[in-house]
């Protein structure tokens, strides 16, 4: 962050507790636990604060907000599911700060509201989610070939591929038995009826034929 800051970017990021420790706006340590318990309900909230980097302070901006009653206990058990692995047992505050989102802003950012900071985050975090699907679902972590065409070309299949799901999967939103929403004014395919001619033994099948639905004329000031 500081880095980025120094170049005259901005920062949206999601804080680790843990190992990235904040300063209040006088200078102090800020209690994350005492300030995210003055959250009320599911509201997002911001808190001016400060942090350190290369023996220098940089002013920040904390937004947070409570997560969902299922969310945070999904949250809980992936902690304890952890610990357990390396034989030891979370605190009862660690497991408490595992009901909060935090986000971190700089200050180029302090024109958005505290639930737009975060709105921000969400959209970031989908692109996460989209490289971690490519490197699980299509082994997309490491090229076969170092060559830079041949990687490129790989790369560029495996984006196609990805592409390609997620437009059939938008469709298969609107799929029905009948083939358009009810209360549409045409078939999505375009189609009024159409007949299958059943194959004869021996015979390959036909396709059936179709008639394409007339579209009706639309002014240019309707459109």
């Amino acid at each position: 962050m500081a880095h980025v800051r120094d170049h005259g970017g901005d920062v949206v990021v999601r804080l680790n507790a843990s190992s990235f420790p904040l300063l209040d706006e006088h200078g102090g340590r800020l209690d994350l636990l005492a300030t995210m318990r003055t959250l009320h309900e599911h509201e997002a909230g911001s808190w001016p604060v400060r942090f350190q980097a290369h023996g220098r302070e940089y002013a920040a901006r904390l937004c947070a907000v409570r997560k969902s009653a299922s969310a945070a206990r999904a949250a809980k058990e992936r902690m304890q599911k952890a610990a357990r692995k390396k034989g030891h047992t979370p605190r009862q505050e660690t497991l408490e700060l595992a009901e909060y989102i935090f986000v971190l802003a700089t200050p180029g950012l302090d024109d958005l509201a505290a639930a737009d900071v975060l709105e921000l985050y969400r959209a970031r975090w989908q692109i996460e989610l989209g490289f971690k699907r490519l490197k699980s679902l299509f082994d997309a972590g490491n090229a076969p070939n170092r060559d830079p065409d041949a990687v490129r070309s790989w790369i560029y299949a495996k984006l196609l591929a990805v592409l390609l799901m997620e437009r059939m999967g938008e469709e298969s939103r609107l799929f029905s038995p009948w083939g358009f929403p009810l209360g549409g004014r045409q078939p999505l395919e375009g189609v009024q009826g159409g007949v299958r001619r059943v194959p004869e033994r021996g015979l390959p099948a036909q396709p059936a034929k179709r008639t394409a639905a007339p579209r009706p004329r639309v002014e240019p000031a309707t459109a």
